[in-house]
């Protein structure tokens, strides 16, 4: 896992190259590999030892319950899409926008405010309507959230034009992280709660470095397209030195030098006439702008995929034993008719 998750989230700073000696990312992305097969193999051996002796990391039979591996596909999915929302609006807002770090993390906020004002209603309401329902439709209220900052992105939107679709996205979010743990884990056997949750948890973080390490790379593919484009279209009218420079620079741009904030300070040489640098200011900026917006919005459809690919998954669970229980059971787990709990108070 920390070769995996290395490569993936520092591959873009080491231009997916060498990182220090022999060791390159591609290396290291194919060590992560070979050593996770082995320790699934590893593992199934121990699952098939003899009991006193059968003590595994993570029993690999966890996942021939149906719901446990649909749900970690929900949440390796989620995880994903969560990248895919909050690291590209939040270049947006600051890169294109001009807000501060604060500021862009105040209309981020909304999101999170509007999941913690949902949350305590969200299973109670899914007793009524049933878990898996509201799940379905907290996956569809995040992916229709995400299209719609992807839109407005597009259209250069202000920060409080998003506050709607941040709001169905904050929902859709409380609606994934209450219900799935109980989706995941409800109908495992009590000797297999423990490591069930483990790997959940694991999964849901896996995701969340996936996503941001795929979010990443594709941003970085549609900047490399988009920016030297758009830098040759508007910069015809400079003289050669500018022009050259402009070019080259927005050819050789990345997405941490978007996050860095040197992607027009850095964009033109020095000792150029000062209208000719004002100038080629002005269309550094605006290259930079319209370049970074197509990219984002193009970079949207891979979350909105996943979040789709999601809503498939979270459609194929079966409702939780709780709720297709015969009313007779009370809601606590216990299994006791509540007649015999009756019986056993009197």
């Amino acid at each position: 896992m920390l070769a995996v998750s290395f490569g993936l989230l520092e591959g873009e700073r080491y231009r997916w190259g060498t990182v220090a000696g022999p060791v390159t990312i591609p290396l290291l992305l194919a060590l992560g590999v070979v050593f996770l097969a082995a320790f699934v193999v590893l593992q199934r051996g121990v699952g098939r030892a003899p009991r006193r002796a059968r003590h595994p990391l993570v029993p690999l039979r966890l996942f021939a319950d149906r719901n446990f591996a649909l749900a970690n596909a929900v949440m390796l999915c989620f995880g994903v899409a969560m990248a895919g929302l909050m690291l590209p609006l939040t270049l947006y807002l600051q890169a294109v926008r001009g807000l501060s770090p604060g500021e862009a993390g105040v209309v981020l906020a909304v999101a999170s405010f509007a999941s913690g004002v949902a949350a305590p209603f969200v299973d109670r309401i899914g007793e009524r309507v049933g878990r898996k329902a509201l799940l379905v439709l907290g996956l569809a209220c995040y992916a229709a959230g995400l299209t719609v900052v992807a839109g407005r992105t597009g259209a250069g939107a202000g920060p409080g034009q998003f506050v709607p679709a941040l709001v169905a996205a904050g929902v859709g979010i409380a609606c994934v992280f209450v219900l799935m743990a109980k989706l995941a884990v409800g109908d495992l056997e009590p000797a297999l709660t423990g490591a069930g949750s483990g790997v959940f948890n694991t999964t849901r973080q896996l995701g969340a470095v996936v996503g941001s390490a795929a979010v990443g790379a594709l941003l970085q593919n549609r900047l490399g397209t988009a920016l030297p484009r758009l830098a040759a279209q508007r910069a015809d009218g400079l003289p050669h030195e500018a022009r050259d420079a402009l070019t080259g620079h927005f050819g050789r741009l990345t997405a941490l030098d978007v996050h860095s904030g040197r992607a027009v300070t850095d964009a033109l040489p020095s000792g150029l006439p000062p209208e000719v640098a004002d100038k080629a200011g002005q269309v550094a900026a605006e290259v930079f702008r319209q370049g970074l917006t197509e990219a984002l919005r193009e970079t949207a459809v891979l979350p909105l995929a996943v979040s789709l690919a999601a809503v498939v998954c979270a459609s194929a669970l079966r409702p939780s034993r709780p709720e297709t229980a015969a009313p007779e059971y009370v809601r606590s787990g216990t299994g006791i008719p509540v007649r015999a709990q009756r019986k056993r108070r009197d």
